[in-house]
């Protein structure tokens, strides 16, 4: 069995200098704690070395730039990776905090969009109708604001639509989001996020660190472990090389 690394013969004395400084570890944030999950993954400690190697010996892609500037682009990777839990995609459904992501394919999207416009236009009528005899539960000022938020409401869906539903040769001219992905709908929006880090932070295309961060991520969030009983790694979404 391979013996577990640890942190302060993986990174270098800043990067341990920088996470020291986080809060109080008995008061840190849901983020701060997904960092420090990351720092200390094993698989992340053993693919960090090769890249903090190649990132400070790079004088191409990180030319006329010092070890500090280098070293904070990996610190900043490391934590805006750990903010995407964070984050709700465009293309998934609203949720609170602890709630498993849940994504629509971009036809469901565009079904619900439409039929949102619908439903919106026709309870804006019924509440019209109904507004004077509701009263003394709803003053008339209220029922009037929710007529008109419903009113924008159906604007906006309508409008949404028309614009995703524009074709040239065939071909969708503004795609909605979502995914067609099923249940690892949310390792591969992390995937794509980390790739998309990767390329603005390390500056390079790192797949070992980046899987075991996406790895890392899902393998902390509680919501997603109950979803799935099983590693979902997915394919990467692209590649990128600056």
């Amino acid at each position: 069995m391979q013996a577990s690394p640890h942190p302060c013969e993986t990174y270098p004395p800043e990067i341990i200098e920088w996470s020291a400084m986080q809060a109080d570890p008995d008061h840190l944030t849901e983020r701060q704690e997904r960092a420090s999950d990351i720092l200390t993954d094993d698989d992340v400690m053993r693919a960090a070395p090769h890249v903090l190697d190649v990132m400070l010996a790079d004088n191409d892609r990180w030319q006329g730039e010092d070890r500090a500037s280098r070293l904070d682009g990996f610190w900043r990777f490391i934590e805006e990776a750990a903010a995407l839990p964070e984050e709700q995609p465009a293309g998934s459904h609203l949720r609170e905090p602890g709630e498993a992501p849940v994504f629509s394919t971009p036809r469901e999207l565009r079904r619900d969009i439409s039929e949102a416009a619908s439903v919106a236009l026709d309870l804006a009528e019924l509440i019209s109708r109904i507004a004077p005899a509701i009263t003394d539960a709803m003053p008339l000022a209220e029922s009037r604001r929710l007529i008109d938020r419903l009113d924008a409401l159906h604007s906006v869906c309508t409008a949404k639509a028309h614009t995703h539903a524009t074709k040239t040769h065939g071909v969708h001219d503004f795609p909605l989001p979502g995914s067609t992905a099923g249940p690892n709908a949310w390792g591969q929006w992390i995937l794509s996020k980390l790739d998309m880090l990767a390329a603005i932070h390390l500056r390079g295309d790192h797949p070992a660190l980046v899987h075991a961060v996406q790895n890392a991520l899902l393998n902390n969030d509680a919501a997603f472990r109950e979803q799935h009983a099983y590693e979902m790694r997915g394919t990467r979404s692209f590649s990128i090389s600056l």
